[in-house]
């Protein structure tokens, strides 16, 4: 699938998390970096094609280190994410805007709403 998206030569490259089975550095290293850079011809220049990642739960089994290390080499500033429109362009800008401050998250309680219709239970 990596190959089929070099090949469309993407501005920027979203990825969703859990593709590591424990998150550790091994496996981010060999699993995920090298083939990104290989593939995606990158070399050292993990700029070249700005990727942005989410973790998933596997990424954080072995405590998120790992994880953590890949996206400041990524260049990406924190490990969530928002794309906006640029005003007066119709398209979504390829530029993300992220904070720099990390959201801890707390069990049992949402972190994002979705509208719900008429009649829908709430939580």
């Amino acid at each position: 699938m990596l190959r089929q998206i070099a090949d469309k030569k993407p501005d920027v490259v979203i990825h969703l998390g859990d593709i590591y089975y424990a998150g550790t550095q091994f496996e981010i290293t060999n699993y995920f970096l090298k083939i990104w850079q290989q593939v995606l011809n990158l070399g050292d220049k993990l700029d070249r094609i700005p990727t942005y990642t989410l973790a998933g739960n596997h990424d954080m089994y072995s405590g998120g280190g790992p994880y953590y290390q890949l996206i400041q080499q990524l260049g990406q500033p924190a490990s969530y994410f928002a794309f906006a429109t640029l005003t007066g362009n119709s398209s979504p800008s390829t530029r993300a805007t992220t904070t720099t401050t990390r959201r801890a998250a707390v069990p049992g309680r949402r972190t994002c709403r979705t509208p719900r219709s008429r009649g829908s239970p709430t939580k």
